[in-house]
């Protein structure tokens, strides 16, 4: 029986012969053979949602089943390169929009790249074997690994100039079985990639955005729910993370934000020098552009074919950085499906399945001891941002994520309005550290970096209480004590958690110089109190120079004349 169209709704697709398919399998429907997926089976009927717009379908349109699920290719020509939520380059599209019905291929066809074989002939190699290597930027050499499922002897292997799919090498398994390989693994993108075994958490992953360095610290291989109201600076700040973390990959999934926000991606990341290398950004990053206005399971998809191209460089033994923005637009278009499907909806309307769906992306993050006899261990880092309509923290998006994700870092509409970047709530915040990144930054970094960290907490926490008193009777009615820690925690908020994006020395911070300044600005903090415990009136002492020279915290060229100064202070030796 040929496969036809009974019924068209919107982008559901009621289609009758094939029966006897697969939830999730692909499917070429109509004279343009655009692209959908099988979403589900009942009887004779079967539902498929298209990636594409339905016009031009009309009923008894003959479709196809291709029998396998949405998968991308993964190999060299990955990096530096733009593809939508469904893997297609969109660079090779030549054109401003895409076809109907254009191919899902992912890498070029026609691009040589040099191979420089690690093994050779008689060499025995399991799963996750590299069997060598290819320079595909400037900044990353991609690993050329022996697919999952295949280990053997190499009959032959050679190094070259070759297309991805030109074959470099052929192995035969213990059974006889012969397997031709070359440098394209084709992987269905909601199946998790194989790994030997989990690790604990043990690096930090660094931003250059202070707050999170300190106060809130992420951990490679984590996973950060970001919630924030219209305007806050998510996308900016996911945009920072991208930029400037000390991660091997960067990949940037745009599953469902506006066209704008992603044209500025696609903009500003190519002039953006990487602070590590000082090479372009992008020989270390992968885009995934979906906007609000494409198909809902093609939005469904976009995080999909992200988390897998992160795994494909995590089973090289690199650590990758994804994000996520953002992951409301990605549930709304689960609640638009289900609502298609007529399944029962729950809270707001979300599909019962909601959880569930976030956890099936959210437990792809983390630290893995890779396959293969070489030993590499990897890692995924995911931080997803969340858009709650008007703000609430309380919806099912944000409070699902939350009991998924590690780190729950909320930024703030108040502060951002203050125009205080990164707005982030020290209050409602959480980041539990593992005892071993602990240790990281105790050892790396400073003995004393957690007691710098809790002071300044402190000192936020107890500033937020005196304000509200502030509030009611004034700052000039407060005591000589709680008038000074207002002053003081303005200074921490000003000079040290506030960054300037626009500002190039400003907008990232190596963690060497944000300990000195931690250091530098604890010290004013305890000298200052000091002082006022020992008798010192805050009338005498607010308008020591000393106050005005604290800016000077932002230029590390300055640290280490205002540290003298710091020391100094109540020694009758400050100017």
């Amino acid at each position: 029986m040929v496969a036809k169209v009974l019924a068209i709704n919107e982008n559901t697709i009621i289609a009758a012969g094939l029966e006897n398919s697969h939830v999730g399998n692909l499917v070429r429907i109509g004279k343009d053979k655009i692209f959908g997926e099988i979403v589900s089976v009942s009887g004779k009927e079967t539902s498929i949602q298209a990636y594409e717009d339905t016009n031009g379908i009309r009923i008894n349109d003959e479709m196809e089943d291709l029998n396998e699920p949405l998968s991308i290719e993964l190999g060299p020509g990955l990096l530096t390169n733009i593809f939508d939520g469904l893997g297609r380059r969109l660079s090779a599209l030549n054109s401003n929009f895409i076809a109907r019905g254009a191919t899902l291929i992912s890498l070029d066809r026609q691009k040589k790249w040099s191979f420089k074989a690690l093994k050779k002939k008689d060499d025995t190699v399991e799963s996750g074997d590299v069997l060598g290597e290819v320079k595909e930027t400037a900044l990353i050499t991609t690993k050329i690994l022996v697919p999952p499922g295949i280990r053997g002897k190499i009959i032959d292997i050679s190094s070259g100039e070759f297309t991805v799919n030109q074959n470099i090498a052929e192995l035969k398994d213990p059974e006889g079985n012969s397997f031709k390989l070359n440098m394209i693994q084709k992987w269905p993108v909601r199946m998790p990639r194989p790994f030997r075994s989990k690790l604990n958490l043990h690096d930090p992953l660094l931003t250059g955005q202070r707050v999170f360095d300190t106060l809130f610290p992420i951990a490679k291989g984590g996973t950060v729910a970001l919630p924030g109201g219209f305007g806050v600076g998510k996308t900016f700040l996911e945009h920072a993370f991208a930029k400037f973390s000390n991660t091997d990959i960067s990949i940037y999934v745009g599953c469902g934000e506006r066209g704008n926000e992603m044209a500025e991606v696609l903009n500003s990341f190519p002039s953006v020098l990487d602070p590590h290398s000082g090479k372009s950004i992008m020989n270390k990053m992968v885009l995934i552009a979906n906007t609000s206005n494409m198909p809902i399971i093609a939005r469904e998809a976009s995080i999909f074919t992200g988390i897998t191209i992160a795994e494909f460089y995590r089973d090289m033994g690199y650590s990758v950085l994804l994000t996520a923005d953002s992951t409301s637009r990605w549930a709304e278009a689960l609640r638009e499906l289900g609502s298609e499907m007529g399944e029962m909806p729950v809270e707001e309307g979300f599909p019962s399945s909601l959880f569930s769906s976030l956890a099936a992306f959210y437990s792809r993050a983390g630290v893995v001891d890779t396959l293969g006899t070489d030993k590499k261990s990897g890692s995924v880092t995911i931080i997803g941002a969340i858009s709650p309509p008007g703000g609430d923290f309380s919806e099912p998006v944000t409070q699902t994520t939350a009991r998924l994700a590690d780190s729950y870092i909320e930024l703030d509409s108040k502060l951002a309005g203050e125009r205080h970047y990164p707005p982030v709530n020290w209050t409602n915040s959480y980041s539990p550290l593992s005892g071993e990144i602990q240790q990281f930054y105790k050892k790396n970094i400073g003995p004393d970096f957690f007691t710098y960290v809790k002071r300044l907490l402190d000192l936020l926490h107890e500033s937020d209480k005196i304000n509200e008193i502030a509030s009611i009777v004034g700052r000039e009615a407060l005591p000589d004590k709680q008038a000074a820690i207002l002053r003081l925690s303005d200074i921490a908020k000003l000079f040290f958690l506030q960054q300037n994006a626009f500002d190039e020395e400003d907008a990232y911070t190596p963690i060497e110089i944000t300990y000195k300044m931690m250091n530098i600005l604890t010290s004013f903090i305890d000298k200052i109190t000091s002082m006022i415990d020992s008798g010192a009136k805050y009338s005498d002492i607010k308008s020591n120079p000393i106050w005005e020279r604290m800016s000077d915290l932002k230029h590390a060229t300055a640290l280490d004349k205002l540290e003298k100064d710091v020391n100094a202070l109540g020694m009758g030796k400050t100017k």
